[in-house]
C-alpha cells in the first residue's frame, strides 16, 4: 500500500483535501450555529476554498511534471466508470 501511494502522491493529496473539506465545513458550521462564534467560523469556512486552491495547484503540478496518466487518474479507463447504466460496455 505504501509503495502505491508513493507512486501516486496526488491520490494522497486528493484524500487529504476531501477529509479536510468536510472537517473544516463541519467545524465552521458548528462554530457559527451551535457555538455562535462568528469570527472563528469565518476563518474555518474560509479554509474550504483555500483547500480547493491547494488541490488545483497539486493537480497542476502533477500534470506539469510530465507524469503519464495513471490508472487512478484515468477515470474513463476504470471499469466502474466506463459501464453503461445497464451494466454493459
Amino acid at each position: 500500500m505504501g509503495e502505491w501511494i508513493g507512486e501516486n502522491p496526488l491520490v494522497l493529496v486528493i484524500g487529504a483535501c476531501e477529509v479536510g473539506f468536510w472537517v473544516l465545513l463541519g467545524l465552521g458550521l458548528a462554530a457559527r450555529y451551535l457555538l455562535r462564534v462568528r469570527r472563528l467560523s469565518t476563518v474555518l469556512l474560509l479554509g474550504v476554498p483555500v483547500l480547493d486552491v491547494v488541490l488545483v495547484g497539486a493537480t497542476l503540478l502533477d500534470v506539469a511534471g510530465g507524469r503519464r496518466r495513471r490508472p487512478c487518474t484515468a477515470w474513463p479507463r476504470c471499469t466502474w466508470a466506463s459501464r453503461s447504466p445497464s451494466g454493459t460496455r
